[in-house]
């Protein structure tokens, strides 16, 4: 069957059409980086849970707790662990190839408190004049020897640093 031969504009050109992103990409478009987790549902609602790949490196889940975080006892979560894709091995509530993904747990406060420490570490250097003096200090400080001071004079001559901040639209609407 041919197909519908699209009538030219007085103009002598054919529109393009209007199109609006398909229920899947609008779908996509509430969480960019991925579907979320699955909820797992604590009895104690101020608790964040993490999953940790013990498998990653050796002592990988005593490097977790040292960091604040405690393994999470199948009494902890609110329903069966299996429910979740969970089961229990040597007392931890793990899944995966050989309980190699051990599921722990951390009070809200603490989790919230540690974000908010790296969130200000990551944004400690930005903003004018202090972004340019730090990267013309990493450059002397990282130079091969010999040659830091001169890159990081280049660095200071050459780097200009404009401080923006404003949202980006995910995707612009067609106009009608």
């Amino acid at each position: 069957m041919p197909r519908p031969k699209n009538t030219p504009h007085e103009d002598g050109e054919t529109p393009a059409p209007k199109r609006r992103p398909s229920i899947t990409v609008q779908r996509r478009l509430k969480n960019p980086l991925g579907s979320p987790s699955v909820v797992i549902p604590m009895k104690d609602r101020d608790m964040v849970v993490r999953v940790v790949d013990s498998l990653l490196r050796a002592g990988r889940v005593a490097e977790m707790r040292a960091k604040g975080w405690e393994l999470v006892d199948p009494g902890d979560i609110s329903g069966n662990p299996e429910d979740f894709g969970f089961g229990l091995q040597d007392g931890r509530v793990v899944r995966g190839e050989r309980g190699r993904d051990v599921l722990m747990k951390m009070h809200r406060e603490d989790f919230d408190a540690i974000q908010l420490g790296k969130a200000r570490e990551n944004t400690k250097g930005l903003g004018g004049k202090k972004a340019k003096s730090a990267v013309v200090e990493d450059v002397a400080r990282l130079a091969p020897d010999g040659q830091g001071d001169e890159a990081a004079d280049f660095v200071n001559r050459t780097l200009t640093v404009h401080d923006q901040r404003a949202p980006e639209p995910a995707f612009e609407e067609p106009q009608s």
